[in-house]
């Protein structure tokens, strides 16, 4: 993973954060304000973060997702930014799995009371237990 920053005239103005996954490069998150939207600091951004993934022997650039409405803005830079190579590719969707019917509802139990952690524990099947 790699930070990569830009600056116009002395002032921070654009950056984005990198990471290489396989042949594949990710764009994990970028900002800029608006002198970087200005300069068009974020292209100069993306460019050196396509240039370090290429390095790495990426074959692959992932903008990591695209909405129109939402962020017209955004999906007007990656839009222009991938060009004709560009392919808008969908996921079937995020899902949890989990071991057992006891697994699901500990997974989103953030504290438990001290006096019911010894129910708890008990109640554990004993691989989970620690």
């Amino acid at each position: 993973m790699r930070a990569f920053l830009c600056k116009a005239d002395g002032e921070l103005c654009a950056g984005g954060i990198c990471s290489v996954l396989g042949e594949t490069g990710v764009y994990l998150f970028g900002a800029t304000n608006n002198r970087g939207r200005k300069t068009y600091g974020s292209y100069l951004v993306h460019w050196c973060m396509l240039d370090w993934v290429k390095r790495r022997g990426c074959r692959g650039y992932d903008l990591n997702g695209i909405s129109p409405e939402r962020n017209p803005g955004g999906y007007q830079f990656k839009l222009q930014l991938a060009g004709v190579y560009g392919k808008d590719v969908q996921f079937v969707g995020q899902f949890d799995s989990y071991p057992n019917a006891l697994a699901r509802p500990l997974s989103g139990a953030q504290i438990w009371p001290e006096r019911n952690s010894e129910e708890l524990v008990g109640a554990l099947p004993s691989c989970w237990r620690s």
